[in-house]
């Protein structure tokens, strides 16, 4: 969110749980923070109805397996979705264009995933 001078505003919170949304946006990332939404079409549909039209969603996340392989991110904590269910969650929200882009890291796939309103 931004304030009025343009300045990029921080909100510290459960997003599911966060209603005062006062305009909409152009543009929403989401890096690395999928992982701890148990189900993901709540929060694509929000995220959908926040954009503007012809507004994008960007999306950063790291395959089922590299999560697995990591120490920190192997526990029940991590939701370790694959990219075919984000994926597929984000047509059924409504976004009109979903594509992403894999990255190799190491044995293991990372995506950068763009969804259009």
């Amino acid at each position: 969110m931004s304030d009025a001078s343009g300045r990029i505003r921080f909100i510290e919170g459960n997003f599911s749980n966060y209603s005062s949304f006062d305009k909409a946006y152009t543009k929403i990332f989401a890096i690395n923070v999928l992982y701890f939404w148990d189900d993901l079409l709540p929060v694509f549909s929000k995220i959908f109805a926040l954009l503007k039209p012809g507004g994008s969603l960007i999306l950063f996340m790291s395959s089922p397996e590299r999560l697995e392989a990591k120490p920190i991110t192997s526990d029940s904590v991590f939701n370790k979705h694959t990219i075919r269910k984000v994926e597929s969650d984000l047509l059924v929200a409504g976004f009109l264009q979903v594509a992403h882009e894999t990255v190799v890291k190491g044995a293991f796939e990372t995506y950068y995933v763009r969804a259009e309103k």
